[in-house]
């Protein structure tokens, strides 16, 4: 497969960081790559779309591993909504356990002593 670049809308291809994709194999852009993709800027990704691993580039040559600002949402949602749902669970065991108690109490409160 070959690199691609995703631009947005108004976007200069000189200066603005760029979206590349491409297969692991390929190699990633840099400021020296000759052909026909504009060279990355500052903070210019790719995206490996068969192993789905995020890279982004700091200097225009080197590569480093990293999630982008979307998909730190996106883990950041989800702990968020599995922390919810533990927080629910959790109160509920509560609730089961203080209604257990309190039934507990009263039945004693019930019983006749003589």
């Amino acid at each position: 497969m070959a690199v691609t670049v995703a631009l947005n809308p108004n976007q200069s291809i000189d200066d603005a960081p760029k979206q590349y994709f491409g297969l692991s194999t390929d190699t990633k852009p840099t400021i020296d790559s000759p052909g026909h993709l504009p060279p990355p800027s500052i903070g210019s990704t790719f995206t490996e779309t068969d192993t789905g691993i995020f890279y982004s580039t700091y200097d225009q040559t080197n590569w480093i591993e990293g999630i982008d600002a979307s998909r730190q949402w996106a883990l950041v949602l989800d702990k968020l909504e599995s922390s919810r749902q533990l927080q629910e669970d959790l109160l509920e065991e509560v609730r089961k356990i203080k209604w257990g108690f309190a039934d507990y109490i009263n039945k004693d409160l019930d019983k006749e002593y003589v």
